[in-house]
């Protein structure tokens, strides 16, 4: 595995901790302190079919809706955490030389990923602006080509 897909790999796991982080905080500020055994006791409740029997009118005593603007900003920074998440992982899945449609295969059509968001992070990863595989090459790839392949670097 050469330098750019480690860096890549590195740069993936602390793109999907950081996700991870902002849910933490959002679920500590969506709850009433020391209320979140008792919310998870009232979602578990079910009837005989399996189905929930309380909705989310019973979880209203424990919510905190004064957190709700701290939770709003939090959930903007998931939402664009979890899409470059998504570009790190279609990147090391491309270098990996993996098809895209076996990666997304149920992807549809107007959900395709950033072209160009995929580039730059590609980019950041080589030395003088020198990357090899273009947005060209990546869009190629999203769209049924072959996986572009790194030259191994030398170490």
């Amino acid at each position: 595995m050469n330098t750019v897909t480690k860096k890549l790999r590195i740069e993936l796991i602390k793109s999907i901790q950081a996700t991870f982080e902002v849910s933490r905080s959002i679920q500590s500020l969506k709850w009433k302190e020391g209320s979140l055994p008792e919310v998870q006791r009232i979602r578990s409740v079910k009837n005989e079919r399996g189905q929930k029997i309380n909705g989310n009118r019973s979880l209203k005593p424990y919510r905190r809706p004064e957190t709700g603007s701290e939770r709003n900003r939090l959930w903007t920074q998931k939402r664009s955490l979890g899409c470059m998440t998504r570009e790190y992982l279609l990147l090391y899945a491309m270098l990996l030389g993996k098809a895209y449609s076996t990666v997304e295969s149920k992807c549809k059509e107007d959900n395709y990923p950033c072209i160009y968001g995929m580039s730059v992070i590609l980019e950041k990863h080589f030395p003088d602006k020198s990357c090899p595989i273009g947005m060209d090459e990546i869009n190629e790839w999203v769209k049924g080509g072959p996986a572009p392949q790194l030259v191994e670097e030398a170490a």
